[in-house]
């Protein structure tokens, strides 16, 4: 009898345990591979106390490609490469970014002329990561997921862009 109650309340703190992580996410490059025309990367400076945000249809991240400048322009022979290593990152099945990304930020171009963005940056010791779609007008469209390490992204990022330069702290 023993076992048996032991063995209910194992599964039972296990499955509490897989319920309260998020589910993972994997860039759709069967999908969105097709529709990338152009990648860039950009930076912009931080202008606001950042903050973490839910989306939801009263809140939701802005960006103005005005405000960040280009770094560099990824060539276009190396796009699927790119797309490929992103869709290995895994992410977290959020609805929730920053507010406004800030420094670097990886914007993709797509075909429809919606765009994604991608970025995990530090502020004051808390990361702070968007990655989501937005239009033609820049109206957010929808969050694609959550960075689950900002390591990862940093790595990902001096792999494929010659002017971003990974300091590891």
């Amino acid at each position: 009898m023993k076992k048996i109650i032991y063995l209910i309340v194992s599964f039972v703190f296990t499955l509490c345990l897989a319920a309260c992580d998020p589910a993972p996410y994997h860039f759709d490059k069967e999908h969105y591979g097709k529709l990338v025309d152009k990648i860039e990367l950009r930076y912009s400076e931080i202008t606001d106390i950042p903050k973490n945000i839910t989306c939801d249809e009263n809140n939701v991240p802005y960006f103005d490609i005005q405000n960040s400048k280009l770094v560099e322009c990824l060539e276009n022979d190396k796009i699927d490469v790119f797309i490929n290593d992103l869709s290995v990152i895994t992410f977290h099945r959020f609805n929730n970014c920053v507010n406004s990304p800030f420094g670097y930020i990886v914007i993709m171009f797509l075909t429809n002329g919606n765009y994604i963005i991608a970025s995990c940056s530090e502020y004051e010791n808390y990361g702070y990561g968007i990655f989501a779609e937005f239009d033609s007008n820049d109206a957010y469209v929808q969050c694609l997921g959550d960075f689950t390490h900002i390591y990862t992204w940093e790595v990902f990022l001096s792999n494929h862009f010659q002017s971003y330069v990974f300091e590891e702290k």
